[in-house]
């Protein structure tokens, strides 16, 4: 029997890989603000994430792939849309180093001043710590492969979520980013990310000498295996 987690409340993450969230029609999640940013990993391989990309289209939602060393002239873009008023929601998420690659994407955005809605890693080799204009964080990636778990940066009070799913046998490293059932898990990701509000999280106030005050506790991370 596969255990399932509930993540904020919204969409039953089901680990087994059962549809968290589908849309019944295009129209019931058109919001031509959001942009979905796709980033392949090494050499392009990340073939699926077009796949995907499509999929995100035919629900109404923008979502466009790109190769990983357009990372920073991606987050630069992006950066010139937000503050134009093209685009309110930004939704990063990258495959392998690409992976990896949206965190200092999401880093680059935070010093223009530009906040990320979602960030999801797919089975990363190597990560950076989550910057704070980052509102959630989900990293699906394989121990027993190449991938490692995420950390939250020291400013960081969003959700995040390492979801290790070594103990499924039906997942590799380039399966992880080409499955259906991931697709669908991914795509409730994203508009469960789309129905949130767009507020990021509220760091302690810090007081008149500069120290921080603890009345605003940050959410622990979130660790989940894939259990048969």
């Amino acid at each position: 029997m596969y255990r399932r987690q509930f993540v904020g409340g919204v969409v039953a993450f089901a680990l087994c890989g059962v549809t968290v969230f589908e849309a019944d029609s295009a129209s019931s999640a058109s919001r031509p603000e959001v942009h979905v940013y796709l980033l392949r990993g090494l050499m392009g391989m990340s073939l699926g994430l077009d796949e995907l990309s499509e999929k995100l289209k035919q629900r109404g939602i923008n979502a466009t792939v790109h190769e990983l060393g357009e990372a920073s002239a991606l987050a630069a873009d992006a950066a010139r849309n937000y503050n134009s008023g093209r685009e309110r929601e930004i939704i990063l998420i990258g495959h392998s180093f690409g992976g990896a690659a949206i965190l200092t994407m999401a880093e680059e955005l935070g010093r223009a001043g530009v906040p990320v809605a979602l960030a999801i890693l797919i089975d990363p080799p190597r990560t950076t710590q989550v910057s704070a204009n980052v509102r959630r964080v989900v990293n699906l990636y394989l121990s027993n492969g190449i991938g490692v778990p995420v950390e939250r940066g020291p400013k960081f009070y969003g959700s995040l979520e390492n979801v290790d799913l070594k103990n499924d046998p039906t997942m590799g490293h380039f399966a992880i980013q080409s499955s259906e059932k991931m697709h669908r898990q991914l795509i409730g990701y994203v508009l469960s990310a789309m129905s949130e509000p767009r507020a990021l999280p509220a760091a302690p106030p810090s007081d008149a000498f500069g120290a921080k005050r603890t009345l605003v506790s940050r959410p622990p991370v979130r660790v989940y295996e894939f259990t048969p």
